[in-house]
């Protein structure tokens, strides 16, 4: 796992501007740092040293002409560097990132699709003297970031935005209609990031750049595919545990410790007791809040690791310390994101990294995958007005409150048939009357999922140098969910239902028949009066400067007084959602600024 960067364009980056990169995500690799530099392009690495611990330098290459950067994991190097063998390449080391030139000479762009893992690459190819080309790619279903900015033949990217954003040729200029699409979506979806001319490239893509060109953006389908499903549910069960306990053996091979992520939910529970049966003794870590707090999961977190004969780790969140938190939390981000539990995944991951684990497996992805939200279950039913609904149950703050705290101006830009949200809603009411819930399952997966979770899971574990692996994610994994019919998946009233069947006789039964609750942090209670975080977003959000460009101050008061007389749960998780922003603009105005 890595941090990686480059360009190509009409000179190379500078060495202020490389260093900023280096600098920028310095936590997503502390173990080296490396470039290589040519007339018109640039390459480098922050490596994270996960496999092959005593090479693997970065950049990769063959020769001078192939030269390549990875940031992530491919699984399946060593039946790769089999057949690369038998071609007569050798290799000077076992690191998965080594094979990158050889794949590329052998099979071209193409290469990508034999790749089972989770990644963000780049090749350089040098072969045409004086018209170097670069590749760009990342995994079918985006597990790994890859973040681009192109203008007049300039062509840089980064794994992070505000790495990319440093670069001094690389423009920071706002997108307001973005910040609707936060403030509607929970985080900014889709290709186009909240910066014009920046977009971060989408799952199962590769962009190609060539001196005079405009880059090519194209979509590639992973030859890595799961067995034929069977149409009966109970062996359908039995399939997705065969399938999801190799791909958990699979991803706990590593040259450093491996831990787990146990929220005391199902899926998260599910994998801790295929891990533990592979790997007896592994250490989980859950995390959860001092004091008395609503929905709190340690309990049935402690209970599954005890059954599995894990050695279990409580980490417990101080909510006196978020006001210190939260700015940092969001300036790893990138990007807003409205989901109070970033704020607990950023502690956990410190905390994981102090107990010397550098790689964690998490649970991600089950619930878009086998329909694990209720809401999946309530869309597809229909009905008058079901696509404003379900959007609205998604939204950080409410379409009432949206209309009440947005300026004339920026109710506008959001209203304009062009805006992102405007999309999305045009896309959900042309479902009809009655949504298929594959339809729902795909926007799910493909508009939503990688940029809502998946970004935060990987920049907020990489801040504190922990690479996050998550099985759920794994090609043949997505491949066996998409190719189960709807009835599968949801029926009866019942959701996911080949993971909770997949679970039975692993998983403890008071985990798994007990009521399904979100994982995240309890908001609606800690914004309240007399609590610091309360104090914090009254503090930030009165007289604010930098949402006054958007939102009527005297409006945001008024949510906050009403928060304070008569507290509810959607004006609390309005409330941090506009915090979050305000912190993020300031940020931005920081960065704009060079102060």
């Amino acid at each position: 796992m890595c941090r990686i960067f480059g360009n190509l364009g009409a000179s190379p980056l500078s060495e202020r501007d490389l260093d900023a990169l280096h600098r920028h995500q310095r936590g997503g690799g502390p173990d080296q740092q490396a470039h290589r530099s040519g007339p018109s392009w640039s390459l480098g690495a922050n490596r994270l040293a996960i496999q092959g611990l005593d090479g693997g330098a970065q950049p990769y290459r063959h020769g001078e002409d192939i030269i390549a950067v990875l940031n992530g994991e491919i699984y399946n190097h060593d039946q790769l560097r089999q057949d690369l063998r038998a071609r007569g390449y050798r290799f000077a080391d076992h690191c998965d990132g080594s094979l990158i030139p050889a794949l590329y000479l052998e099979h071209g762009d193409r290469f990508v699709e034999l790749l089972d893992g989770m990644f963000a690459l780049a090749v350089i190819d040098l072969r045409q003297q004086g018209r170097p080309r670069l590749l760009l790619a990342n995994d079918p279903l985006g597990t790994k970031s890859a973040y681009f900015w192109y203008r007049a033949g300039e062509f840089v990217f980064s794994s992070e935005l505000p790495a990319l954003l440093a670069v001094s040729r690389v423009s920071s200029e706002l997108r307001p209609e973005a910040i609707d699409l936060y403030l509607s979506m929970l985080a900014v979806l889709g290709s186009d990031t909240a910066f014009r001319d920046v977009q971060q490239l989408a799952p199962a893509s590769h962009v190609v750049v060539e001196p005079g060109r405009a880059p090519v953006v194209r979509t590639y389908r992973t030859s890595i595919v799961a067995p034929e499903p069977a149409q009966d549910l109970a062996k359908v069960g039995v399939q997705l545990r065969e399938l999801l306990d190799e791909e958990v053996r699979s991803l706990l091979s590593a040259d450093v410790p491996v831990a787990l992520i146990t929220s005391g939910g199902l899926d998260s529970s599910l994998l801790t007791a295929m891990a533990a049966r592979h790997q007896p003794g592994l250490h989980t870590f859950n995390i959860a809040y001092r004091g008395d707090w609503p929905a709190d999961e340690r309990g049935y977190a402690e209970q599954v690791a005890r059954a599995s004969g894990a050695v279990y780790h409580q980490v417990e969140a101080d909510p006196a310390d978020f006001p210190e938190l939260l700015p940092q939390m969001v300036a790893h981000l990138g990007q807003p994101n409205a989901a109070p539990h970033c704020l607990s995944t950023y502690v956990l991951f410190r905390e994981v990294r102090a107990a010397g684990f550098k790689v964690a497996v998490a649970g991600e992805g089950a619930d878009e995958l086998f329909g694990g939200y209720e809401r999946f279950a309530v869309a597809a039913q229909g009905g008058p007005g079901w696509a404003e609904r379900y959007l609205d149950a998604m939204a950080p703050v409410p379409a009432r409150i949206r209309d009440a705290i947005y300026t004339p101006r920026f109710a506008a830009i959001s209203s304009h048939a062009d805006s992102p949200t405007s999309r999305i809603r045009a896309t959900m009411a042309g479902l009809g009357a009655r949504p298929a819930l594959e339809d729902l399952l795909r926007f799910d997966q493909v508009d939503r999922f990688p940029y809502y979770i998946l970004r935060r899971a990987d920049h907020l574990s990489m801040a504190s140098s922990v690479e996050v692996r998550v099985p759920f994610c794994q090609p043949r994994i997505v491949d066996f969910a998409r190719s189960l019919g709807p009835e599968l998946k949801i029926s009866e009233g019942k959701v996911k239902r080949p993971v909770y069947v997949a679970a039975e006789g692993l998983v403890p039964a008071e985990v798994l028949h007990r009521k399904k609750q979100p994982f995240t942090l309890p908001v609606g209670a800690m914004l309240r009066e007399g609590q610091p975080l309360f104090g914090y977003a009254t503090e930030r959000l009165r007289g604010s400067t930098a949402l006054a460009d958007y939102l009527v101050p005297s409006a945001v008061a008024g949510l906050l007084a009403e928060q304070r007389e008569r507290p509810s749960d959607p004006v609390a998780k309005s409330l941090w959602a506009l915090l979050v922003l305000d912190l993020w603009l300031e940020q931005v105005r920081t960065l704009r600024t060079g102060s």
